[in-house]
């Protein structure tokens, strides 16, 4: 594990003690850093004495605190090898010693008012901004002088009154390496997704990571023409730099047949999944089975070496989720779900409304799916196939609800009906009620008999409330009262061209570059957890506290 150390001071208007604290929070959840924070200049001059690989410095002001001693220990410390990297105000810091903002690549002049603008990535191949699409951030646009785009490489840019202004570059030093990013004002810019995952890869950088030639080959298992997954699959990969699809596995051979037309030039196509495992180079299995089917064929993947991903649900079980978990752990690989609906624009509006403390805490949610009709004659409606009505678009807005909740779960009340479709297995209607330790309530709803419907979400705080139902469009409909006056309004938010291709984007940075996997098999187990113990409360009549593994 390397060492990192971050140098930070200045004024509070750059929070960069709790950006320090966040950027321990964030390299933790990595794993290939160790972090060590200080406000003592000091450190700069003991940094070739020291075991560190880069540091961070997000300081502002101190021009002429950059003594000689400390001057000459930093710089030596990059020329030796050593990899830094300035945040932001950086370039507002230690501007009379020109070595260091000779090294920088630039200083701060000034910048206009806080504004919201879109980043545009300059070089899309390079290690840090590899799959990172151009993004909107709140922020501070730094001006800079001293700034010779000949002498760094540029990666970001942004317009300004019909000018491109610099937003990030790398710089070779001697033989270390330099970055600088000019985002980062405020704790706005710091719980960025973006920012933080170029803050990583800039660390990763400056302590000699390179991209990778290797890509993630892709074998599909299961290629059946419900909603054409095995072709969505194929296209979600197929957006991401460093993902390619070359095999497929169908047991009805008209299904290899629609592949061979639809992906034409797979390297294989398979009806027996022993004969695929056994394919060279083979990285990932994507698994777009029926539900039942998800831990058996996960387990067998995983045992052959495969990294795997399942569609949802997870599986089944409980028990089934701690085999797989225990495969993947057992075999070191990595194990993931499709919750591809954690970037769904209402549900990631939705987040940021609570985020931004529009409502105030929340306390209660109410979630609902469904109508009053049959659910059709195939495998989706039957019980020992399916799971059951949770199964299905429950496991979606499970993981929803869990995603809101950053909280463990205290107790779980199911209610499961069979009263209408006897033609099928599944139960007609289930209801969910989760308690959560901190107090919240969620309560979802998912029926084949519900004549009379409820909002997708209605979500309660102590200052307003949200509501949102499938048929709106790209709005929402906010009740606030964090101003002291209640007010009503409707939330515009943007729709999103291919977004669950984001899921993808993040199977590729895990898997080539080392990064957090953001769809865990803990998670996805929590809301397996959750279906079971609504089939458990309804068998006992009782509310029953979440099982091992899924509180």
């Amino acid at each position: 594990m390397k060492k990192i150390l971050y140098v930070y001071g200045g004024p509070d208007f750059h929070p960069s003690e709790a950006a320090g604290r966040l950027l321990q929070q964030m390299l933790a959840a990595d794993g290939r850093f160790a972090l060590e924070t200080t406000a003592d200049l000091d450190a700069f001059s003991r940094l070739p004495e020291g075991d560190y690989a880069a540091v961070v410095i997000y300081t502002t002001g101190f021009d002429d605190q950059l003594t000689g001693e400390r001057e000459r220990g930093l710089l030596q410390f990059v020329l030796n090898g050593g990899g830094v990297v300035g945040v932001h105000s950086a370039l507002a810091s230690f501007r009379q010693s020109r070595p260091y903002v000779e090294m920088m690549g630039g200083e701060f002049v000034r910048h206009p008012e806080w504004y919201t603008f879109t980043v545009s990535l300059v070089d899309r191949e390079h290690y840090i901004t590899t799959r990172v699409p151009d993004f909107t951030i709140g922020d501070e646009l730094y001006m800079l002088k001293s700034y010779d785009p000949a002498k760094v490489h540029l990666l970001m840019q942004t317009p300004w009154q019909g000018q491109q202004m610099p937003l990030g570059h790398t710089k070779e030093y001697g033989r270390g390496r330099v970055v600088y990013l000019g985002n980062g004002h405020d704790m706005r810019a710091w719980t960025h997704p973006t920012f933080q995952k170029l803050l990583i890869r800039a660390i990763a950088w400056a302590t000699g990571a390179n991209k990778p030639e290797a890509r993630v080959r892709v074998g599909l298992l299961g290629y059946g023409p419900a909603f054409n997954m095995g072709k969505g699959h194929a296209d979600w990969m197929g957006a991401i730099e460093g993902m390619e699809v070359v095999a497929m596995c169908d047991a009805s051979p008209a299904r290899v047949e629609a592949a061979k037309q639809e992906l034409p030039g797979l390297q294989g196509y398979f009806t027996d999944v022993s004969e695929m495992l056994k394919m060279p180079g083979l990285d990932l299995v994507t698994i777009i089975l029926p539900h039942n089917l998800h831990a058996e064929y996960a387990v067998r993947c995983l045992e052959a070496g495969m990294h795997v991903i399942t569609e949802k649900p997870f599986c089944i079980t409980v028990a089934e989720a701690n085999a797989m978990i225990d495969a993947a752990r057992r075999n070191g690989r990595m194990l993931s779900v499709f919750h591809n609906r954690r970037w769904d624009d209402d549900y990631l509006a939705i987040k940021d409304i609570i985020a931004r403390g529009l409502i105030g805490e929340i306390y209660r949610i109410e979630a609902f799916a469904g109508s009053y009709g049959h659910p059709g004659f195939w495998w989706r409606s039957e019980k020992a196939i399916s799971g059951g009505v949770m199964y299905d678009w429950g496991a979606h807005i499970l993981d929803w609800i869990l995603g809101l909740v950053p909280s463990p779960i205290k107790q779980i009340t199911g209610d499961l009906q069979k009263r209408v479709w006897h033609s099928v297995t599944n139960e007609d209607h289930g209801e969910a009620w989760i308690r959560f330790e901190n107090g919240v309530i969620a309560d979802l709803v998912m029926s084949n008999i519900a004549a009379s419907k409820r909002p997708k979400w209605v979500i309660y705080g102590t200052r307003g409330s949200l509501e949102y139902d499938w048929d709106w469009g790209q709005e929402i409909r906010l009740h606030s009262n964090v101003s002291g006056v209640m007010q009503e309004s409707k939330i515009q938010f943007p729709k999103r061209a291919n977004a669950w291709a984001e899921y993808y984007r993040n199977i590729a940075d895990h898997l080539l570059y080392g990064e957090e996997l953001i769809v865990k098999p803990e998670q996805a187990r929590r809301v397996i957890g959750v279906m079971e113990a609504v089939a458990k409360s309804t068998e006992l009549g009782t509310s029953v506290p979440p099982c091992e593994g899924c509180e």
